[in-house]
C-alpha cells in the first residue's frame, strides 16, 4: 500500500509540474506567500524536495472542497421554519 501511495503522489507531482503549476506560481509570488512557494528558487540551502509543490496541491485541493462545501450548504440549506399556528385553546387548560 505504502508503494502505491507513493507512486500515486508521484504522478500527482508530475501532473501539477505539467499543467498547473505555471498558472499558480507567479501569483503565489507576487503575493508573497512563503508558505507555499519559494522566493527564491535557487536558494539550495533550505529546499526541502517536493514540500512547496506538495502545499500548493493541499492548498488547492482544499480551496477546492472548501467551495464544494459551501455551494453544498447552499443548496441544501433548511428554509426557515414557517410559524406554528396557534393551537385551540383547550377548555380543560384556563
Amino acid at each position: 500500500m505504502r508503494l502505491k501511495w507513493a507512486d500515486i503522489k508521484k504522478e500527482v507531482r508530475h501532473w501539477y509540474a505539467d499543467n498547473i503549476r505555471n498558472l499558480v506560481e507567479p501569483h503565489l509570488r507576487t503575493i508573497g506567500f512563503t508558505y507555499i512557494v519559494d522566493m527564491d528558487p535557487t536558494d539550495w540551502d533550505n529546499v526541502k524536495l517536493n514540500q512547496k509543490t506538495d502545499r500548493q496541491i493541499i492548498f488547492i485541493v482544499a480551496f477546492i472542497c472548501w467551495i464544494l462545501e459551501y455551494a453544498w450548504d447552499l443548496a441544501c440549506a433548511k428554509s426557515p421554519a414557517a410559524q406554528k399556528a396557534s393551537a385551540p385553546k383547550s377548555f380543560i387548560k384556563k
